[in-house]
């Protein structure tokens, strides 16, 4: 049973005895579970399994813990057909072994959420055989590419109640539903670099915003949150997509965490690179609820479908301010824990958050070539939707402007300085080898303690300000190769932690 991305193994029991015909579920079942007993004799009979009238009493372990979900179908089927004698596997070979898919009314499998959860945390647990629907298999490729995730268990796809039970009257039929072959070599398991999709935005497309575009190399490189704020045209949305080309694919462990999170949310993209970050941008009416998670039955929001990649927020003074607040805590503890009835669900949520938005209502705000219609009430009002503590927790701020004609047209023709995707992300790559191999040292000499001290007066800036912008200077050392940090690299991270105001 899920809880959260977490999962919890629950027996399944089965009494068959005499007396008035009747088929019961015990154990805190949901209406869902109590359901299965109609979908599982139909579909028993549907297969050629015929139900003896009997007694039969099917109970889920432990008593205490409400079950919900479809996912019981498949291990009541199983008991069953091994109760009315139509398989012959053991006793041993069903305690050890995990039935997760939900059936329909003619004996085939379906598959259910959270399958990576159940199986990767089914191998943890040291189950030896897993059987799953047939339908599945799409899902679990990076399985296919990294048989090593298995240890020891057996997975099996299966596609109707007949195949299972050939499966396991005969082990040596087993052989078949394995999907343990990697068609992946060992040369393409160790490559982590990411190709770069040709109908992707990359930084070089985008003309001009040179600083904008370092600032977004650091927030990679170091994880940072940003914040771009300028008048519309001026790129923010382009270069927050542009983003995408220089993170680096995830590691298989990433993977499989990011792959258990969408498989909660039911969201699933087989066109998709698994290795990909993740990249999500929910719209500005966006609910709470969406935002974070929740909902009945419980399920991830975006801020944890964007665990381990990016979050993207554009117009961000457009969102609700309850809505923007409940980030706070989040960009804190890098994980959401909901709380409903006596169960508490947690979900990762470590990303990198990006967000945009316009310095007023109509845009234009500081521009140089429009003017500004808003009063100053409605300005104040606008940016007030972004509270203090909400900028606090945000590392990077970066103003832009738009580019006039004959701007774009010099950068346009300049062939030398363009910033390009591959080469920032072959660094950042480079950059994540040296942090690993290199012993960092993160004190500061008495210049770049003096010049720290200046900016935090000068700025007002907290103490959790002051912590982000020692990391900030960190990896902007990082990005030079530096094993201590520098008065430039002090300096550097300082301009970009200007206030957003008026």
């Amino acid at each position: 049973m899920l809880l959260g991305v977490s999962v919890k193994l629950i027996d399944v029991e089965v009494d068959i005895s005499g007396g008035l015909p009747q088929f019961q579920i015990i154990g805190l079942a949901s209406k869902a579970i109590a359901e299965a007993k109609q979908r599982v004799a139909v579909a028993m009979q549907s297969s050629g399994f015929e139900l003896v009238p009997k007694k039969i009493l099917v109970n889920l372990c432990p008593a205490d813990m409400k079950k919900e979900g479809p996912q019981f179908d498949l291990a009541i089927a199983a008991l069953l057909l091994k109760n009315f004698n139509y398989v012959k596997a053991t006793a041993n070979f069903f305690s050890n072994s995990c039935f997760i898919a939900e059936l329909t009314l003619t004996g085939d499998l379906k598959k259910v959420k959270g399958l990576m959860s159940f199986i990767l945390d089914s191998v943890k647990l040291g189950v030896k055989n897993i059987f799953l629907a047939k339908e599945a298999e799409a899902d679990l490729q990076i399985l296919k590419d990294h048989p090593e995730l298995l240890k020891e268990t057996n997975l099996y796809l299966v596609k109707d109640l007949k195949e299972l039970v050939t499966a396991l009257n005969d082990q040596a039929v087993l052989e078949r539903f394995s999907i343990k072959n990697s068609r992946c070599s060992d040369n393409q398991q160790e490559n982590n670099s990411k190709d770069i999709n040709s109908d992707q935005v990359l930084f070089e497309d985008i003309i001009g915003q040179s600083q904008a575009k370092r600032a977004l190399e650091i927030a990679v490189a170091g994880r940072h949150n940003l914040l771009m704020v300028g008048p519309p045209g001026c790129g923010k949305s382009l270069l927050a997509k542009a983003v995408k080309s220089i993170v680096p694919k995830l590691s298989v462990e990433k993977a499989l965490e990011t792959q258990r999170i969408r498989e909660l949310a039911s969201f699933s993209d087989f066109n998709q690179d698994i290795l990909d970050i993740p990249y999500r941008a929910p719209h500005n009416s966006c609910s709470p609820v969406s935002l974070v998670g929740g909902s009945i039955p419980v399920t991830p929001g975006e801020v944890s479908l964007a665990h381990n990649g990016i979050l993207f927020l554009d117009e961000l003074a457009e969102f609700n301010r309850f809505t923007l607040d409940q980030l706070r805590v989040i960009l804190d503890n890098k994980k959401v824990a909901l709380n409903k009835g006596i169960y508490k669900y947690e979900y990762p949520a470590d990303f990198i958050l990006i967000a945009a938005t316009n310095p007023c209502p109509c845009g234009y705000y500081g521009d140089l070539k429009r003017n500004c219609i808003c009063s100053m009430k409605q300005i104040q009002r606008y940016i007030s939707k972004i509270s203090g503590p909400l900028l606090d927790r945000i590392d990077i701020v970066i103003h832009l402007k738009r580019l006039d004609t004959k701007e774009r047209e010099l950068l346009s023709k300049a062939s030398s300085g363009i910033t390009k995707s591959s080469d920032i992300l072959q660094k950042i790559e480079k950059v994540k080898e040296f942090t690993k191999k290199t012993n960092l040292d993160s004190s500061l000499d008495k210049e770049s303690r003096d010049l720290l001290a200046r900016a935090v007066e000068s700025f007002d800036l907290s103490a959790r300000a002051h912590t982000k912008l020692i990391k900030l200077a960190r990896t902007i050392a990082n990005l030079d190769f530096s094993k201590n940090i520098k008065q430039e690299h002090l300096a550097e991270a300082i301009q970009y932690r200007e206030d957003f105001h008026i």
